[in-house]
This record gives structure tokens, C-alpha cells and sequence, in this order.
């Protein structure tokens, strides 16, 4: 396991994305099923709660 802040490094090198806010696990994909949407989600949704 490795925690990754750089989307396009972690899919290059991974077989599987989890997405952890708040504490809780909101994203669990193999790295070919992700999509762009799921990650802006994730991330936009930190910057409002900051």
C-alpha cells in the first residue's frame, strides 16, 4: 500500500485506487475501472470541506 496524492503516478503503478475521506473508504476500484468523475468527487469535495 502506498498513499498517493498524485492520480496519474498512483494509476501508473497500481492495480487498485481507494479513496479515503474523512476518514472513511468512498472509492474502491481496480485502476482500469476508474473514471475521472469518481476522483473529482473526492477531491472537490475536500477542497469545500477545508
Amino acid at each position: 500500500m502506498c498513499n498517493l496524492h498524485q492520480v496519474e503516478l498512483a494509476k501508473q503503478y497500481s492495480d487498485r485506487i481507494l479513496g479515503i475521506q474523512n476518514g472513511e473508504l468512498v472509492l474502491d476500484l481496480p485502476t482500469s475501472q476508474l473514471i475521472t468523475s469518481a476522483l473529482n468527487h473526492i477531491y472537490l469535495c475536500e477542497r469545500e470541506d477545508s
